[in-house]
């Protein structure tokens, strides 16, 4: 029988809908770097490779640079220490007979470049010597013809080997009698002929000579106030270096000059005379003098350490006494250091003090 109830729909079990969610990527642990969507690496850029490799260079650059800057104005350079001797052979020099013609032949004719192995083994690294000219009182000036072709060489091979080199000129004046005299040359002469002038060029063809071979140090003239005399010395000095400056780059030493007021504005470098203290006063008092010099404004003191000749006749151990005394005072006051042997032309240096120089001059290495 049926019922009259009203049917009730049996309810159907009703599935829930699942949506997907896209999974996010995971957050790599703290203070690792993030990974890209794959897993495997991808390499960088060629653009970032360049950047990078730039940076690099530039800092690499600022770097070297400012080391340099730094050395250049803060680190106290140490300033070389010129070594040397004066070769006798061509040197001008205020020996009686030093110009006369057989003289400089028998001189061109030495085995000269053998001192050169005595000088590398004392440890000289500087040498210097001139190249003599005489006048006579016609004020016509003459030099051997072999001096130029020597010279040369000379420098070449010295350079070659290492050293620096002192170029200087000297003149003499020749009398009708065929005697020289290293002197004063006369007045009537400088006045009265072209002396001055045919000098001053011979000067500036010696100048071009030096700087066309590279000398390191030029002098026009060697105590020039023992050929023109005090005064005319100094107004002659200022003049000609003038003239020198204008064909040579290299420095221009006033030779047998201390640093007085006329020469300074023209000169930055001076040679002077030393003849050797023959006492501790003496040494004290030529101490005190450099000290004094180097209180000025000057770029380079040069001395020149001899005997004199008041020396002559000295045993050979008290000579060479004086030269350490000399060597001593030099020590940390000036530029260079140069031996003259003034009373045994032919050789190189004293052979008494030899094995002290050596040294001496190793000791300044």
């Amino acid at each position: 029988m049926e019922s009259d109830a009203p049917q009730v729909p049996v309810a159907q079990e009703v599935q829930p809908e699942v949506k997907e969610v896209p999974q996010t990527p995971q957050q790599p642990p703290a203070g690792s770097q993030a990974t890209s969507e794959s897993t495997t690496p991808t390499k960088p850029k060629k653009g970032l490779k360049l950047k990078i490799l730039i940076i690099l260079l530039v800092l690499i650059v600022l770097s070297v640079g400012g080391f340099f800057i730094y050395k250049s104005f803060f680190v106290p350079k140490e300033e070389e220490v010129y070594k040397g001797v004066w070769m006798p052979f061509l040197g001008a020099s205020l020996l009686p007979d030093y110009y006369l013609p057989e003289r400089m032949k028998f001189l061109l004719k030495e085995p000269v470049f053998s001192d050169l192995d005595k000088a590398e083994e004392a440890g000289i690294n500087t040498l210097a010597f001139g190249v003599g000219y005489w006048a006579n009182e016609q004020g016509d000036i003459s030099m051997l013809p072999e001096v130029k072709e020597f010279v040369i060489s000379y420098i070449d091979e010295a350079h070659a080997r290492g050293f620096k080199i002192w170029l200087v000129l000297g003149i003499a004046y020749l009398s009708a009698s065929g005697e020289d005299d290293p002197r004063v040359i006369p007045d009537e002469i400088i006045e009265n002929t072209d002396f001055m002038e045919t000098f001053d060029s011979a000067i500036v063809e010696w100048a071009k000579i030096a700087q066309e071979h590279n000398v390191e140090f030029f002098s026009p003239l060697s105590e020039a106030y023992v050929n023109l005399g005090r005064e005319k010395s100094k107004r002659w000095l200022v003049e000609i270096e003038s003239k020198i400056d204008a064909v040579y780059s290299g420095k221009i030493c006033a030779k047998g000059e201390w640093p007085i007021p006329e020469l300074l504005s023209s000169y930055s470098c001076f040679s002077a005379d030393i003849k050797i203290p023959k006492n501790e006063e003496e040494k004290n008092r030529l101490i005190n003098h450099l000290e004094q010099e180097n209180e000025k404004d000057i770029e380079m003191i040069m001395m020149e350490v001899y005997e004199g000749h008041d020396w002559q006749g000295t045993p050979p151990e008290e000579m060479k006494r004086g030269f350490v005394m000399a060597l001593e005072a030099a020590r940390g006051r000036v530029s260079g250091i140069f031996i003259l042997d003034i009373t045994r032309p032919t050789q190189l240096f004293p052979e008494s003090f030899e094995k002290t120089i050596k040294e001496f001059y190793t000791e300044l290495e």
